[in-house]
């Protein structure tokens, strides 16, 4: 994305925000992160305040990989730089404010690193990483659905043993909430039994469905894709519902500097040997925007690296489209990660989580007591539905395709604010002109449900 590095710059600037850019210098014999702290200053100028270096192996990197080779099982950070930044940030009447993180090219394999768990407990700040998009997604005010895809790839290197981490996770769900969302759990068949005793368990805290996976015709293996439609087909079709937040909580693996998840193909198995599904950013971003999910977290469970590659696909997912991002990591879980994960999400004047075990990518305008940024909302209103999705909710909750069209008209905008061909912007501002007219017709109950159910699938076919 050409222009996520001034997105960065631009989003600083607005939310006079605490910035530490992180970039990998491969010009030397032996490459370097390159860490520069930039703050507002008492003349409201921004200022470039520390310029601090280190060498991959002192943040556990191998000495000769230039970013891009193993990932380390653990990572750190020389005491010189923290103590450089405390110095800097400890200042002024802001010193309670979020550390904003910005990975600027190259970075090879430094968005994998644990930043929260080197810098939040010395610094005592939120750490947050900068989106790479200008644009803040629509947030319906009504409705609270969140997915949570469950899947310990039984008998994979790497899977963990038993289930404890499932009532791990499931007992920091939160039960006071504003508006109480509806928990839709989804996973192996292995994993059933766990559930059902935890559901009950939570009978009356929390509300939660569980949905048991279903073999395929001929029992072949759904593969990647079909272990996400099974999902989008139970939520869209059966639940004619979309979906506020999907929660992956799975093994994650690295290919090269991307990141991947890992599910089983064969959800229904109780072998314990399913074949895995591995899911790539675009798999997982394509899905998102089917289910009209505005945000997205990642819990890694088991041995290994799954954390440090879930980072790298956090990166990957924020660059393809916009909305936040968390990724969990339950090796180093405190307790209350994923109750404040949520806190942040679904209540509006949470503040920044302020966990090591949560790695959050968000724009700064969830953070921010102003309702609006202003290029988001010309981008929304250019190219979006969100004008029109804000006046349903008011009466209902629109259908899911048509929240799964805001979303990838969301996924489009940034790259059209950002083109000099009229062209483009033109075809998407008739494309959101005809689904008006339709959204329109379908209300006022001159065009069937049905009939824009088959048109909406036919434009997934063509949305690329």
């Amino acid at each position: 994305m050409h222009y996520a590095s001034s997105v960065g710059a631009q989003l600083q600037q607005s939310y006079r925000l605490r910035v530490l850019r992180i970039s990998l210098n491969t010009h030397d014999s032996a490459p370097l992160a390159v860490f520069s702290l930039s703050l507002f200053t008492s003349l409201h100028q921004r200022e470039d305040v520390a310029l601090l270096t280190a060498t991959l192996p002192e943040l556990g990197f191998a000495p000769d990989v230039a970013g891009r080779g193993r990932l380390p099982q653990a990572f750190t950070l020389p005491p010189r730089i923290v103590r450089a930044l405390k110095s800097w940030l400890c200042r002024g009447a802001d010193a309670a404010q979020p550390l904003w993180l910005r990975f600027d090219a190259p970075t090879g394999l430094l968005a994998a690193v644990a930043w929260e768990q080197l810098l939040q407990p010395p610094l005592q700040v939120p750490v947050v990483r900068l989106p790479y998009q200008a644009l803040c997604p629509h947030i319906p005010a009504r409705g609270r659905d969140v997915v949570i895809c469950l899947s310990g790839a039984p008998g994979a290197p790497g899977a963990p043993d038993g289930g404890a981490w499932i009532e791990q996770l499931l007992a920091q769900l939160p039960a006071d909430l504003p508006e109480a969302p509806t928990f839709h759990l989804f996973a192996d068949a292995p994993l059933q039994t766990r559930l059902l005793a935890l559901k009950q368990q939570f009978a009356g805290r929390i509300a939660m469905k569980l949905y048991r996976p279903r073999r395929q015709a001929r029992g072949r293996a759904v593969g990647a894709n079909g272990a996400l439609q099974w999902i989008a087909r139970e939520m869209t079709t059966c639940q004619q519902s979309s979906v506020d937040v999907v929660h992956f909580v799975c093994q994650g693996e690295r290919s090269a500097d991307q990141g991947r998840l890992v599910l089983s193909a064969e959800p229904w198995s109780k072998t314990g040997t399913a074949a895995r599904a591995v899911l790539s950013a675009e798999k997982i971003v394509s899905f998102l925007n089917d289910v009209g999910a505005w945000a997205v977290g990642l819990s890694a469970v088991g041995r290994g690296t799954g954390a440090a590659s879930m980072r790298l696909l956090q990166a990957q997912i924020a660059m393809l489209r916009p909305g936040p991002v968390f990724v969990h990591d339950l090796k180093a879980d405190d307790g209350k990660s994923v109750d404040s994960a949520y806190r942040f999400l679904f209540a509006p004047t949470h503040p920044a989580p302020a966990s090591a075990a949560l790695s959050l990518c968000c724009h700064p305008i969830l953070l921010a007591e102003a309702d609006t940024d202003a290029a988001s909302h010309t981008q929304l209103t250019s190219f979006t539905l969100a004008d029109k999705l804000a006046d349903l909710y008011q009466a209902s909750a629109p259908p899911a395709w048509l929240v799964s069209a805001q979303r990838q008209l969301e996924m489009l905008a940034g790259e059209l604010a950002h083109e000099n061909d009229p062209v483009l912007v033109d075809g998407q501002q008739s494309a959101r002109d005809v689904l008006f007219a339709a959204v329109d017709d379908y209300f006022h109950g001159v065009l069937p449900a049905a009939a824009l159910q088959g048109g909406h699938h036919a434009s997934r076919r063509h949305r690329h």
